[in-house]
């Protein structure tokens, strides 16, 4: 019978000999704890620091982080501004401290737009459904949602307190309840400071958006744009420094965004290639494309159930983890773009490695691990892999989504 060691040896979950005198990784690595802290702690599992957590209150939680290629910002996604947004979750950029926080979709923020005159919007909502009265209206400049009642077959006027975002600027209105959200882009309001504008008539309907949203991000390799998820399966991009309200433009052009189902975008950290996760196909694989081409990407690898991509810092390939066919495990795979080679890094049989993220300088993966399916896991170890030895280490507990940034 084989020892535990060389058992272990053989999956790849101890160090080879020549394993002892790798050099240590560099660079510094953010992650989520509990969906509402982010923290940066270095490789070797030392300085961890939380840099930003939300407050008690917070409505929902962080979603995903990363680096701004050269270290000094980072994106993140939260639904914590939820009740003074139109969205369930926005992005926000700060400093690499955790400082200097501004909301990037859909801004201003809470705060930002504290100091801003008010006026008012009267918006009409028709209850088209017959199972729900209960309702929360949220509107551009609005400070806090507010609940409403509209009986099935009926029709409600409200006016509403909001801030007056800047001449010429629309501020839309939508309807929610908590998981669903009724949007009309006819339905806005110019709003002008000490007057009532009007926003027209909304109705709730079957034509309902879930999930409306941005969630994962990434960074352009110049740190000009940010490539994000909106919603369940929508790909776009906004620059880096947007005006008021924006939220930017489709990651493709023409009508190739609205066309496919696809998330996690990673843009390139070497030109305008993004590697995506496509699950309208059969199989479901991860794609690469161009931004801003009109077209859609070319699958690259072919999977059950993707759980995170991250490109190698020259570009020439990536890292993704791919769960088994049966569900009962995931591990991570190395794919040369060049070669179409591909290379298994783990091999756990009943354990899910997730979410990986690459050193800045290629020899190292960081990864959530877990010994139980996700949808069961209470904390997940963060990893760090020499990717040529197999040695691993765990360096923290409880880390979701992390990104290595410098």
């Amino acid at each position: 019978m084989l020892g535990t060691l060389t058992v272990l040896a053989a999956i790849g979950l101890v160090p080879s000999a020549a394993a002892q005198d790798i050099a240590g990784p560099t660079g510094t690595l953010a992650f989520i704890e509990d969906r509402v802290r982010i923290h940066t702690i270095s490789p070797d599992g030392s300085d961890d620091t939380v840099i930003y957590g939300l407050t008690p209150d917070a409505t929902s939680g962080i979603q995903s982080v990363a680096w701004r290629p050269d270290g000094q910002r980072l994106v993140f996604a939260s639904g914590h501004e939820e009740l003074c947004s139109i969205w369930l979750s926005d992005l926000y950029v700060m400093a690499r401290d955790g400082t200097d926080v501004h909301r990037l979709t859909n801004g201003p923020s809470c705060s930002d737009q504290a100091s801003l005159p008010m006026g008012t919007i009267r918006v009409s909502v028709a209850n088209a459904r017959e199972d729900a009265v209960d309702f929360l209206i949220h509107a551009q400049g609005l400070d806090t949602a507010m609940g409403i009642t509209v009986q099935p077959g009926f029709q409600s006027t409200f006016e509403l307190p909001v801030h007056d975002l800047g001449p010429d600027t629309p501020q839309f209105v939508v309807v929610s309840d908590g998981t669903q959200t009724w949007f009309d882009p006819a339905v806005f309001a110019d709003v002008i400071a000490g007057q009532t504008a009007d926003a027209g008539n909304l109705t709730i309907g079957a034509d309902a958006l879930d999930t409306w949203g941005a969630l994962s991000a990434s960074w352009s390799h110049d740190g000009s744009r940010i490539a994000y998820q909106q919603g369940l399966g929508a790909l776009w991009q906004i620059p880096a420094a947007p005006e008021t309200l924006q939220i930017g433009t489709p990651l493709f052009a023409g009508d190739v965004t609205a066309s496919m189902s696809a998330s996690t975008p990673m843009m390139s950290p070497v030109d305008d290639r993004v590697l995506y996760q496509r699950y309208d196909t059969t199989p479901t694989s991860v794609d690469l494309g161009r931004a801003d081409a009109d077209r859609a990407g070319d699958p690259q690898l072919a999977g059950n159930l993707i759980n995170g991509i991250d490109w190698l810092p020259d570009g020439s390939g990536f890292i993704a983890s791919d769960s088994s066919a049966l569900m009962d495990s995931a591990n991570l795979v190395l794919v040369d773009l060049q070669t179409g080679a591909v290379t298994q890094l783990t091999g756990f049989r009943s354990g899910f490695a997730l979410w990986p993220t690459v050193s800045p300088d290629g020899r190292f993966v960081a990864y959530s691990y877990s010994d139980v399916p996700l949808d069961q896991a209470t904390t997940l170890e963060l990893h760090v892999r020499h990717i040529a030895s197999g040695e691993d280490k765990v360096i923290a507990g409880n880390a979701l989504n992390a990104d290595w940034g410098p």
